[in-house]
């Protein structure tokens, strides 16, 4: 027996849903043909329109590159964007996988837009996208405006201006990015929030300028790998309570810059750089880790340095912990018969000095 199936929408249960449907969509249902070279815009738009705008649901793409002139703005609630087969690296040709291609200068490709702070935000993962614009590394791939609670897994952002870009009101960054793959984009993720943070966990950023841009609280990197390229700078941080841990910065001209550019009471105080590597050996005068002027209480714990020509450069941060190889003798006191201690110097909850004295 055949059954043919032509609707362009079908309907998934999830168990525990009380009665609720989420649609499972996919973009050639719409029209959207890979790899001939035409508009595929609105197609896509139609697919993500076709939702419903409080359930949300989920929107297919297969493999192949679907070019894109016109920006797509999802304002759903709840929405799953999800590639088909392929992996999803496709930094070099031949490229596979689903992929979205730039192609009007100065466009944001995909953004996620709600009009207010919106907790139920969307998950994006094995989809591809690259900046094939007339002018080149003028694209924002994907935006994320006022929304919460989102998600981008296994996901490559290539050649763009920005490729992700989080903006919006109050704590509308928390999110999570998982395996996030950016080549040779002037800016990999930008964090335009002054509130909220997001967990980037591994993942490969190649940035041209910038990888991770932290403007905002409680942002987290860790495990990844960060190849700069024009001597470029690994992670910028104007915000605060940022942690950068086992993470690798090769040939960056600044591995991670802290400065307090005065947009916030606690602009680039408070950081913790705990257990990262850094090596340069194509860089002259490369930095690892560069403090600015103004930028307090920030934690250096556990990192390595391999050839860089400066390992800390520090223009005026004040109350700086750094605990690392080579940096502070370790303390081992005995006091003499008849002495006890007299004196201890912490640093945020760490004795950094003690001495001995009559009781």
């Amino acid at each position: 027996m055949k059954f043919a199936f032509s609707s362009l929408l079908f309907m998934v249960w999830f168990p525990g849903s009380a009665g609720a449907a989420q649609a499972v969509i996919n973009i050639q249902s719409f029209g959207a043909v890979p790899n001939d070279g035409i508009d595929h815009s609105a197609a896509i738009q139609a697919a993500f329109n076709a939702l419903d705008p409080e359930e949300g649901g989920t929107v297919i793409c297969p493999p192949g590159a679907y070019e894109i002139w016109t920006p797509i703005v999802v304002r759903t609630s709840a929405v799953r964007f999800a590639g088909l087969a392929g992996p999803s690296y496709n930094e070099d040709r031949p490229y596979s996988g689903c992929t979205l291609v730039a192609r009007t200068d100065g466009m944001t490709v995909l953004q996620f837009r709600s009009a207010s702070l919106n907790h139920r935000g969307p998950v994006v993962e094995y989809v591809n996208m690259r900046d094939a614009t007339p002018s080149g590394h003028s694209a924002t791939l994907m935006e994320f405006r006022n929304f919460n609670r989102w998600t981008v897994r296994n996901v490559s952002l290539n050649y763009a201006q920005t490729a992700l870009k989080v903006t919006g009101d109050d704590d509308a960054s928390w999110g999570y990015v998982s395996q996030f793959f950016c080549k040779e984009s002037n800016t990999c993720i930008d964090q335009s929030t002054v509130e909220g943070g997001f967990l980037v966990l591994g993942g490969g950023f190649e940035p041209s300028v910038t990888g991770v841009r932290v403007r905002g609280s409680q942002v987290r990197v860790v495990g990844a790998k960060f190849d700069c390229s024009a001597a470029s700078t690994g992670i910028q941080i104007t915000g605060h309570a940022a942690i950068v841990t086992a993470s690798i910065f090769e040939n960056c001209g600044i591995g991670i810059m802290v400065r307090n550019d005065g947009t916030q009471n606690w602009s680039g105080a408070q950081n913790s750089l705990v257990g990262n590597h850094f090596v340069s050996w194509k860089v002259k005068g490369s930095h690892a880790i560069s403090l600015g002027s103004a930028c307090t209480g920030n934690q250096l714990i556990g990192n390595t340095y391999e050839y860089p020509a400066v390992a800390v450069e520090d223009l005026g941060a004040s109350g700086t912990v750094r605990l690392e190889q080579g940096q502070g003798p370790d303390i081992s006191l005995t006091c003499p018969k008849g002495q006890a201690v007299r004196s201890l110097k912490i640093q945020q909850g760490i004795v950094t000095d003690a001495s001995c004295g009559q009781p």
